[in-house]
Formats: structure tokens, C-alpha cells, sequence
């Protein structure tokens, strides 16, 4: 492989980094869904499998810290409008006038989003704080796959969100339509997943 000459650059930490792009969702005090537009989520396989997530954003740090929980649902190409809107906003859901509609969780009262075909309710177990920012660092207690996504995947023992593993996973994960996933990413400007490789 040929060598590829580098420079240090001067840019925010973490700009020039692709990332997925996801809203957070938690729960206000009167019990009305807020969401947030955050790109800084991460997955730590465990155990326990879990979620690292940073924010600064006061009106979801408050919610988050106060019930413990929230919601990481996946933003996506087709969904792009609604999330560059909650990203640009931090308002509640309600309060923006967003036509779209929300179930609560499986396992914790967070915000599923009806449009996002991937979703992770989480319950913090530590928080650290760090500058403006706050890292949580939470258990991923139920996830949610849209269901044409699903096909070939086998289904958890009475929808308790069991782990899925083995051989027939990674079948599936193999034949999985990342572009039917459609995760929007960040990188200075909004863009799509391309081809696989």
C-alpha cells in the first residue's frame, strides 16, 4: 500500500469525522416527548452492551438527567428535513409544529419515532461531566429494526429484545440492504451511504 502524506490541520475535534446522525429523544417534566439532533453516539460492546453519548444541549442534558433514560433514534436520508430541523431547533416536538408521530418505548418511557428504522431505548448508568459537555455512558435495554429490515433475522422470545448471535446473524448482517437502512451522515454537509464494498 502506498504511503499517503499527512498535515495537521486547525478544525473543531471531530468535525472532519464522518458520523451518523441521530435524535435523541427523552421526556419533558410534563410528560410530553423533547427531541435533539446529535451526532456524538457511540457503542461499547460491554458487557453490558451500551451507549456513549455526550451533550451540551440544555433542555435534553436537564431531561436526562433528571429521568435517567432517553432514546437514540436513527436519522435518515428520506427523514433528513425533519432532523435538520430538531438538530437546528432543540425545541419539543410539540412546540416545532413537526407532523411527525412518536410511540413510547418498549421498556422505558422514551420517544420511538414513527419515521426512524432504528431505534435504541437506554437507561444511563454513569455520567461524567467534562467541560460544557456531559458523557453518558447508558445500558441499550430494547432496540427496534424496521421490519423489512428483519427478513432472515430471527425475532426475540416474546419481543424482550434478546441479542441476537451465531452464524445465522451474520448471515443476515451480510444480506442486509444498507441502503434501505439509509442512515444520514455528517461531515460538514448531509450525505447518504453509498455502495457496499
Amino acid at each position: 500500500m502506498k504511503k499517503i502524506e499527512k498535515q495537521i490541520i486547525p478544525v473543531m475535534p471531530g468535525e472532519f469525522s464522518p458520523v451518523l446522525v441521530n435524535v435523541i429523544g427523552t421526556r419533558n417534566e410534563d410528560d410530553t416527548p423533547h427531541l435533539c439532533g446529535h451526532s456524538w453516539v457511540s457503542f461499547n460492546p460491554g458487557p453490558p452492551k451500551s451507549i456513549i453519548f455526550s451533550t451540551y444541549t440544555k433542555s435534553t442534558l436537564n431531561n436526562i438527567l433528571r429521568t435517567g433514560e432517553f432514546s437514540v433514534n436513527m436519522g435518515t436520508g428520506a427523514t433528513h428535513d425533519f432532523v435538520e430541523n430538531v438538530c437546528d431547533s432543540d425545541g419539543d416536538i410539540h412546540n416545532n409544529k413537526l407532523e411527525y408521530d412518536y410511540t413510547w418505548g418498549e421498556k422505558i418511557k422514551v420517544p420511538i419515532l414513527d419515521v426512524s428504522p432504528f431505534v435504541i431505548e437506554c437507561k444511563v448508568l454513569q455520567t461524567h461531566s467534562l467541560g460544557d459537555y456531559n458523557i453518558f455512558f447508558a445500558e441499550i435495554v430494547c432496540q427496534h429494526l424496521a421490519k423489512n429490515l428483519t427478513v432472515g433475522l430471527q425475532q426475540g422470545v416474546d419481543n424482550n429484545c434478546a441479542w441476537q448471535t451465531g452464524d445465522a446473524y451474520y448471515e443476515w448482517l451480510l444480506n442486509l440492504n444498507v441502503k434501505e437502512l439509509d442512515p444520514l451522515m455528517w461531515l460538514g454537509h448531509w450525505y447518504r451511504i453509498g455502495d457496499t464494498i
